[in-house]
């Protein structure tokens, strides 16, 4: 399960691997902006403001979702919802990082 959303034990690695935005994004983003997209996203860790920049310069909207512990829901929207192109994907922080058992990060799917 946890290989299909690109996320991996130390030491396992694909021989190709899209960080976790890119994978989120690339079935709902045309191929080519993605590509554009890899060079500013490179890591599994992606700043809200990054990722503001990203869907200002290509043109397109995200939709950030992220479950809260205290029961709130949050959903930040990036770029003009108006844009031709749209990915709506998840924020999840702390459950997957205490199922892998690996130091807190931000994974998205």
């Amino acid at each position: 399960m946890f290989e299909e959303l690109q996320i991996f034990r130390d030491g396992v690695l694909p021989d190709i691997v899209d960080v976790c935005f890119i994978h989120a994004i690339k079935d709902q983003i045309p191929s080519d902006i993605v590509d554009k997209i890899k060079f500013d996203i490179r890591t599994e860790c992606v700043p809200l403001t990054t990722i503001k920049k990203v869907c200002e310069q290509n043109g397109i909207c995200v939709k950030v979702r992220g479950a809260r512990t205290n029961s709130k829901n949050t959903c930040n929207t990036f770029g003009s919802e108006d844009s031709e192109f749209k990915a709506d994907i998840c924020c999840i922080k702390r459950i997957i990082s205490s199922m892998l058992r690996t130091p807190e990060s931000h994974h998205i799917f």
